[in-house]
């Protein structure tokens, strides 16, 4: 008994005097083998299940356990509406939305029907009556209650989409060489001051205020848009997002906003404090 306890306490003494470098790996939840390292959006559903587009299908995180579904398409854009409380998704020349199966698995409800038309659907859109999909080719717009007035409009080949933005319920379409225009029914008008992002493309577009939305470009900057207006947002370490390059914004809350980047991680912002 007592070799015992003298060499437990030998080897316990050796980790202490000879500890290797790095860290532990500790995990408290099960992974899933099948997983993709390749993500393209991430979204939280009613339950406050994370959901991620992933290469594979449909990769959801409860918390505790890792879970990959197959769809019958592969998700490039996916977001909860606040709406309806589903969960829609867009893939390549095509959108729709989730619903859980008789087998309790999420099953792909397909709204655009094929086409080889609609382009990557990289992005989606969110008012008080419908969900908007976005692509370089087209820009769909489904209404919740009303399919039949579902519309959708489409770029000409030299002049695609580049951004789309949504606010106080109006669209405005950016298009490459040609700038920003607003619709008005169903047709685009061009803004006077459309032509400052005729050579740019809008990355993101979020809420700010009850008057003004904030908006990224490719250029690395971030403006302030109020339907006609752009005014100027700097912030500090500004020269951090050009460095590495802005790509996407979300609030947080009220008063702080994140901006990622491709390169750097992400800037947090108090938006009272940024100096505009």
């Amino acid at each position: 008994m007592k070799k015992a306890i003298l060499f437990v306490f030998l080897i316990v003494l050796t980790v202490l005097l000879y500890p290797q470098n790095g860290t532990p790996f500790i995990t408290y939840f099960d992974e899933c083998v099948d997983i993709e390292v390749q993500n393209w959006a991430i979204s939280q559903d009613s339950d406050n299940v994370m959901l991620f587009a992933n290469r594979q299908g449909l990769l959801s995180y409860d918390g505790f356990r890792w879970e990959l579904d197959r769809l019958s398409i592969i998700p490039i854009a996916i977001s909860h509406s606040p709406v309806d409380g589903r969960t829609y998704i867009g893939s390549n020349s095509n959108y729709g939305y989730i619903q859980n199966s008789s087998e309790h698995k999420p099953e792909y409800i397909s709204l655009s029907g094929d086409s080889i038309e609609l382009g990557f659907i990289t992005d989606i859109f969110f008012n008080d009556t419908s969900v908007i999909f976005y692509s370089e080719k087209t820009i769909s717009q489904y209404f919740i209650n009303n399919s039949t007035r579902s519309k959708r409009w489409y770029s000409e080949d030299e002049f695609p989409f580049t951004g789309m933005m949504l606010h106080a319920e109006k669209l405005f379409f950016n298009v490459k060489d040609k700038g920003l225009f607003r619709i008005e029914s169903d047709t685009l008008f061009p803004l006077v001051t459309g032509y400052l992002t005729a050579d740019k493309e809008i990355l993101f577009s979020i809420p700010y205020n009850d008057d003004k939305i904030l908006i990224g470009t490719d250029d690395n900057k971030i403006q302030l848009f109020d339907r006609i207006k752009y005014y100027n947002y700097p912030i500090e370490n500004s020269e951090f997002l050009e460095e590495n390059i802005l790509s996407d914004a979300v609030v947080i809350s009220d008063s702080l906003i994140a901006f990622s980047s491709l390169y750097g991680g992400i800037l947090i912002v108090n938006k009272g404090l940024a100096r505009w």
